[in-house]
């Protein structure tokens, strides 16, 4: 069991996946278990999931709605590189170190000192759309227990989190449905990569010598459309399938 455990930590490690990296699921039980898979003889695209953690040798996931699962690393077909974000979270241990002081002792602002950074996993927001309860997971292993931890985070991280927390961000809990796979900007992604591949290969065929060297680029360099437009990079009339 140790080895699998490694394994899967060497697994995430090699893809850098980290808090909110977005992941493509190929597990039947757990599409069924979300009502995206068959649906009125329809099947619907993989869906993504938000990363979340390691827990033993599988891998947590959440939908953008909240919904948690455990999967194996070796169902995840596709990954969408994130940006984590970062809170002052107060760990259980001071959480509950404070709530042993007395009440004059826990009035007015609490200092820096009783936080410690950490990932954001998912944001419930209150009535009023506002983030109340955080999941986070901390910086330091530590801080960190078997169970996901929801954990009070400071003003500033509270305000910041305001601005953030939307489902094409991070899994937001409340009463408004939907949201069952982190696809945002995937198709979009897609469709921008087969535009470049087809003109790549049309410029390859046609001797665009220019549009050769900038497209072989195009993973390392931003590369627009209207750029190649401007080069005079010909657009190709077959349609490609990948």
């Amino acid at each position: 069991m140790r080895a699998i455990i490694a394994e899967t930590d060497f697994c995430c490690r090699l893809l850098g996946l980290r808090p909110l990296d977005r992941v493509q699921i190929n597990d039947a039980a757990e599409i069924r278990e979300m009502l995206v898979g068959r649906q009125m003889g329809y099947r619907d695209e993989l869906p993504y999931f938000y990363f979340q953690r390691i827990v033993g040798n599988r891998l947590e996931v959440c939908s953008p709605n909240g919904y948690v699962t455990k999967v194996a690393p070796e169902d995840v077909c596709d990954f969408v590189a994130g940006e984590p974000v970062m809170v002052q979270a107060m760990p259980r241990e001071k959480f509950l170190e404070r709530s042993r002081l007395p009440l004059s002792a826990r009035q007015g602002t609490i200092s820096i000192e009783w936080y410690d950074e950490a990932y954001v996993l998912a944001v419930e927001k209150d009535r009023w759309g506002r983030p109340d309860r955080v999941w986070v997971q901390f910086v330091d292993s530590n801080l960190n227990g078997d169970a996901r931890q929801c954990a009070p985070v400071d003003d500033a991280s509270r305000k910041r989190l305001a601005a953030l927390c939307r489902r094409t961000r991070m899994p937001v809990i409340s009463k408004n449905t939907g949201g069952r796979s982190a696809d945002a900007g995937v198709a979009r992604a897609k469709d921008d990569a087969r535009h470049m591949v087809s003109r790549f290969m049309k410029a390859a065929l046609t001797g665009h010598q220019a549009g050769v060297e900038l497209l072989t680029m195009a993973g390392a360099t931003p590369v627009s459309k209207s750029k190649l437009n401007k080069l005079g990079v010909p657009l190709s009339t077959s349609r490609l399938c990948f």
